[in-house]
């Protein structure tokens, strides 16, 4: 993990998809900037899952994160973008966490079975997901496109 100083009092931790997964206990509420994070779902234009994009995981052992976009939404079709490995800003929540806040709608779409099969093991409340190359992909809400 790797810190870096933003452009307000907080910090920003620099941390891998998996990592978070495993340490979110010690690492919810946090600032998190989530590099090399490959999309593997897209259930609507404010909720996708994503994983490590340089790990291959067995039944079991994936470590995967609900990314929800906090007042801004996709920009990009999910047939585009799923498969494609992003960086995700935003603040890190426990699964319990993020419903419990309210600070974005949980999606009807993911369901208790649902965490459970894909193996979701944290949330990221999203401000920015970009491509590797710093292009954004996710607009307020309600902006034309």
């Amino acid at each position: 993990m790797q810190a870096q100083s933003g452009t307000s009092d907080t910090t920003t931790i620099t941390v891998r998809p998996s990592t978070l997964a495993d340490a979110i206990d010690d690492l919810a509420g946090s600032s998190v900037r989530i590099p090399q994070a490959r999309v593997v779902g897209v259930f609507n234009p404010q909720v996708l899952v994503v994983d490590a994009a340089t790990l291959r995981h067995t039944l079991g052992e994936k470590r995967r994160l609900a990314v929800l976009v906090e007042k801004r939404q996709l920009t990009v079709s999910p047939t585009l973008v799923v498969g494609s490995t992003v960086t995700v800003v935003g603040v890190a929540r426990t699964l319990l966490g993020v419903q419990v806040t309210r600070e974005v709608p949980w999606p009807r779409e993911i369901t208790p079975d649902l965490v459970k099969r894909l193996e979701i093991r944290a949330a990221i409340v999203a401000t920015s997901v970009r491509t590797a190359d710093g292009i954004e992909l996710t607009q307020p809400v309600g902006s034309g496109g």
